[in-house]
């Protein structure tokens, strides 16, 4: 069990605070008010003597593993979490203990206290607990001695399971796959099939080895990706699908990042491809906007007046999403991908008698997001291509556009990468994990030339923009309040912020050092 205390009141690395906003407001059933309502300057509502030491503790409750990384070697490396204690009569001498979950009467070394009284912060990582599992609860007491009054207050710490699978299948349609998990060790060659798509969300970080393949399959789309068409017909898709052929002509490739090809004869009666769909940003992460916003399965092959021949379409490529504030690492060679597949070519018998070609399906949908840092070893790669062109040349199926790919870090992305990647904004080294100071420079790592909007706060409160470099880092000051503070980067409209993966933020804490 891994565990640092510290203040972190230097720079710290950077991390996306991912899950459960709402546990740093501060709000409960005593009627205390978060930071996000301003600064208070009273004492907590449930007081009944003003002179008597009290608190509470903002956040109340943490998932296990955050603040941490499940690789030993990596724990340094993550940004800890910032415990805030808002009450009354906290002084610079008291003496803060915390016990249970891995800690046995730890003393925190470094706390800082604002000299009101009011407000006080430490840093604290929270273990990954093997015994803890998903819907288990357990407490962090944490404990505050000053003169002699003690005040204990219980941190909650919900448990994860972790995701560990070697090879075989992931099947999505598996209501067993859960929101998040403590980390996620993926190893050999692993194949994501059914309905929905692949998120897998982890606190303490995501290691992938071997192969992580969200492919099509024949008609069959990867995972939360969209079929290829019956021959003599146009996918479910939306403007995406690629459109059937006509009389014993080919089918259109499906569209997404990329529109699909026309099939063969191109001008004549080959079916059309599909339109481009979605957003590079893949905010909403596909298929949550419409059934057009992923990847999209080839039109069928066009058959002899409609009574015989013609082939069925490719699946268009699915939808994986791997998302850690920790670190998201993949090992020499490793490979993700979400690709087309090819739609079915004309046999022996030729255009004439045995019908069109089926288009071929598009890439997928990828995002990675590695909150301390995105690496990728040798030749690692990220791949979602649309399916083939296939067929004889008077009746082939068009191929399959190209799919999408955004990769968010702290750190610059080096990894093979087709279609090239876009790259999300993410809070880079150097936020501080609790400032004195009621203002903060931001350093933000993303796309070369490009602006992004700040956001403070639970009610994402604009708190101005950032602009990137050729090389796309950029700086701005960001205004806190006291206490926990939200801050948060991202491209998307103010009307999709409601999405997880529309931002990433960090958690700031602001002790003041006067008042």
């Amino acid at each position: 069990m891994l565990v640092v205390l510290g203040l972190g009141l230097a720079s710290a690395p950077s991390c996306m605070w991912l899950y459960d906003t709402d546990k740093i407001s501060g709000d409960d059933e005593d009627g205390v008010d978060g930071p996000d309502d301003g600064v208070d300057s009273g004492s907590p509502a449930d007081a009944a003597d003003p002179s008597a030491l009290d608190f509470q503790l903002i956040p109340a409750e943490l998932f296990e593993g955050e603040g941490t990384a499940f690789d030993p070697k990596d724990v340094e490396r993550v940004r800890q979490v910032p415990i805030v204690l808002r009450g009354q009569n906290l002084s610079s001498d008291m003496v803060v203990t915390i016990d249970g979950v891995g800690f046995e009467a730890v003393v925190v070394e470094e706390v800082a206290v604002s000299p009101d009284g009011y407000w006080a912060a430490f840093a604290l990582r929270v273990p990954v607990l093997p015994d803890l599992a998903q819907g288990m609860n357990d407490t962090i007491q944490v404990r505050v001695e000053s003169s002699d009054e003690v005040v204990t207050r219980p941190l909650t710490v919900r448990g994860l399971d972790s995701f560990e699978q070697a090879g075989g299948m992931i099947d999505t349609s598996d209501a067993a796959i859960e929101a998040r998990y403590s980390h996620v060790v993926l190893d050999g060659e692993i194949v994501a099939r059914g309905t929905a798509p692949l998120r897998l969300v982890a606190t303490a970080g995501i290691s992938v080895s071997g192969a992580l393949r969200a492919d099509a399959a024949g008609q069959t789309p990867g995972a939360g990706g969209c079929g290829g068409a019956d021959r003599g017909q146009t996918p479910n898709c939306g403007p995406a699908a690629g459109k059937v052929g006509g009389t014993v002509s080919g089918g259109g490739g499906g569209g997404f990042g990329t529109a699909g090809a026309h099939g063969a004869p191109v001008d004549g009666a080959g079916g059309d491809g599909g339109e481009a769909a979605g957003d590079s940003t893949l905010v909403p992460l596909p298929p949550a906007a419409s059934s057009a916003a992923r990847g999209a399965g080839g039109g069928g092959g066009g058959t002899l007046l409609n009574l015989t021949g013609g082939f069925p379409g490719g699946g268009g490529g699915g939808i994986v999403e791997l998302t850690t504030p920790a670190i998201l690492r993949l090992a020499d060679g490793a490979v993700i991908s979400a690709s087309g597949a090819a739609g079915m070519p004309t046999g022996g018998a030729g255009c004439a008698l045995g019908g069109g070609s089926g288009g071929g399906g598009s890439g997928g949908a990828i995002l990675l997001r590695g909150g301390t840092s995105f690496e990728a070893g040798a030749v690692a790669q990220v791949s979602a291509v649309g399916g083939p062109q296939v067929g004889p040349a008077n009746c082939f199926g068009g191929a399959g556009g190209a799919g999408r790919i955004r990769i968010d870090s702290a750190d610059p992305i080096d990894v093979v990468d087709q279609p090239a990647a876009a790259v999300g904004p993410m809070i880079a080294g150097g936020a501080p994990l609790i400032t004195r100071s009621s203002a903060i420079s931001l350093s933000v790592r993303g796309a070369a030339a490009t602006t992004y909007d700040l956001y403070v706060g639970e009610a994402n409160q604009p708190a101005g923009s950032i602009a990137t470099d050729k090389d796309g880092l950029g700086s701005a000051n960001v205004v806190l309040e006291t206490g926990a503070n939200l801050v948060c980067v991202s491209e998307s409209s103010p009307a999709e912020l409601a999405h997880p993966e529309a931002k990433n933020c960090v958690v700031v804490a602001h002790v003041p050092s006067d008042g």
